[in-house]
């Protein structure tokens, strides 16, 4: 069932406001992970980002954002500001194209923690991963996505829907 977001500003919809601890910081038991699609700005595709309660299953959409003009230079500080203020989210960033410019940003630039890093394993393919390297493997701060991937993610994605696992609101 689609629902009317709480609050809304610019290109930002709010669905459900973060839980915090009764001091209004983070509520460590309380988890949120945060998507990310990156697009080159140029009115052709959007930018996008959900995020997720994923706390108890069924996991719920409680925001999102998407811009078809944002500059991919400007996309990491509001993924940052929506992030932080959702618990310390985790951040799944693609990366294929522009997104590793957005993911070194919030990495380096702007020191999030909790971007989700993967390992690649060349001709092995990519693995979830704490963020060391091992011999020739590489760190990327996000996950490339590949036929292989999109067509696991898009899989897992339906399943989660047609089992009433994810509760999306936004009819987008």
């Amino acid at each position: 069932v689609y629902r009317d977001p709480i609050y809304k500003h610019d290109n930002i919809k709010i669905y459900e406001q973060p839980i915090k601890a009764e001091d209004g910081e983070v509520e460590k038991d309380h988890l949120y992970a945060l998507c990310v699609d990156v697009s080159e700005a140029k009115n052709l595709d959007c930018s996008a980002f959900t995020v997720f309660d994923t706390t108890t299953i069924p996991y719920r959409l409680v925001a999102k954002f998407k811009d078809n003009d944002i500059k991919p230079i400007v996309l990491p500080n509001i993924i940052h500001q929506v992030a932080k203020a959702y618990n310390r989210s985790y951040i799944l960033i693609e990366v294929n194209d522009i997104g590793a410019q957005v993911a070194d940003i919030l990495h380096f630039e702007l020191a999030y923690e909790n971007l989700l890093k993967f390992q690649i394993k060349g001709k092995q393919g990519t693995q979830a991963s704490g963020g060391f390297g091992a011999g020739n493997n590489k760190i990327a701060f996000g996950l490339k996505t590949t036929v292989q991937s999109k067509n696991i993610g898009c899989a897992n994605l339906k399943a989660l829907v047609e089992k009433d696992k994810l509760i999306i609101n936004d009819a987008d």
